[in-house]
C-alpha cells in the first residue's frame, strides 16, 4: 500500500493547501494519473500518483487549512486490490475521516464541461467556493482566458451581492497571496546565495559596433567628457527597467519596494 502524502513541490515548501481531489475512494488509478491540485505560495500545482492501485478514503477535505509536507492525504492500494479490501493504515499525522463526495463538498469544479481544466487564479478560486459560485458561465479576462479575481467579483456582483463587502473581504487575500510568493521566492533566492556552492557562466559578445559607435561620439567630445564602455551596458539597463518598471524594485523588510528613478 502506498501513502499519498502533501508533496514537497519546491526546497522551501513546508506546507501546502489541498485545493481539490480529482479522485474518489475506490477509483482505480495508474502511475502518472493527476490525483488532486495543491495550492503553494507561487500557485496551484496538479499532483500525480507515483503507483498505480485502487484510490483509498480520502484523510483531508479540501479547504483554505495549511497542511504540512509528508501528511498522508489518502492511499493508494496495489494494483489487484479491490475497493473493498482497500483499508488505509493508520497515521498519527492525520485525523483519518471520510469526506464527503466531491461533487458535494467541493462546489467549484476545477474543470470545463469539455474535461478541459479550467484556467483561473487561486485567489479568485477561493473566493468562488467561499461563495459556492459556479464557474461554468464566467468569462476569464486574464492571460489566454484566465478567470481573474475581478472576473468573480463581477459575477458575485451580478448576482446581487454588494460589491463593497467583496472587495472588502477579498482584498486582503490577494494581498496576502502575493506578499506570500515574493516571500517565498525572496526566501529561496536568500538560501541559495547563502549556502549553495556558485558557478559562473560566460559569454563572448561582439561589441565592436558598439565600441565604434563610442569612438564616434568620443571624438565630439573633449577628454574631460569622453565616455566610458560601461555607459552601453548601464544605458541598455535603464531601458529594459522603463520598460519593465516591475523589475525596477528592491527587497527590504519583508516586502517588494518599487522604485520610480531608475
Amino acid at each position: 500500500m502506498y501513502d499519498f502524502i502533501m508533496p514537497s513541490l519546491g526546497a522551501d515548501m513546508k506546507e501546502g493547501i489541498l485545493v481539490a481531489w480529482r479522485v474518489a475512494p475506490g477509483d482505480r488509478v495508474a502511475h502518472g494519473d493527476i490525483v488532486a491540485e495543491v495550492e503553494t505560495q507561487k500557485g496551484v500545482f496538479e499532483v500525480e500518483a507515483f503507483a498505480s492501485g485502487i484510490v483509498g478514503p480520502l484523510l483531508v477535505q479540501p479547504g483554505p487549512e495549511r497542511i504540512p509536507v509528508g501528511t498522508v492525504l489518502t492511499t493508494i492500494g496495489a494494483p489487484g486490490d479491490t475497493p473493498s479490501t482497500v483499508v488505509p493504515e493508520k497515521s498519527a499525522a492525520v485525523v483519518q475521516q471520510p469526506v464527503p463526495p466531491p461533487a458535494e463538498s467541493q462546489p467549484v469544479s476545477s474543470h470545463q464541461p469539455n474535461g478541459e481544466r479550467l484556467k483561473i487564479s487561486p485567489v479568485a478560486r477561493r473566493l468562488a467556493a467561499e461563495r459556492q459560485l459556479g464557474l461554468a458561465g464566467i468569462s476569464g479576462s486574464g492571460p489566454d482566458g484566465v478567470i481573474t479575481l475581478a472576473d468573480v467579483e463581477q459575477a458575485l456582483a451580478e448576482r446581487g451581492e454588494k460589491s463593497s463587502e467583496i472587495q472588502q473581504e477579498t482584498a486582503p487575500a490577494t494581498t496576502d497571496f502575493q506578499a506570500g510568493m515574493r516571500q517565498a521566492i525572496a526566501a529561496a533566492m536568500s538560501l541559495s546565495n547563502r549556502e549553495i556552492p556558485h558557478y559562473y557562466l560566460a559569454a563572448d559578445i561582439d561589441m565592436s559596433r558598439a565600441l565604434r559607435w563610442l569612438e564616434e561620439r568620443n571624438r565630439q567630445r573633449s577628454i574631460r567628457d569622453r565616455l566610458l564602455p560601461v555607459v552601453l551596458p548601464l544605458k541598455a539597463t535603464a531601458l529594459a527597467l522603463r520598460k519593465v518598471p516591475e523589475l525596477n524594485a528592491h527587497w527590504i523588510d519583508d516586502q517588494l519596494q518599487l522604485r520610480d528613478a531608475v
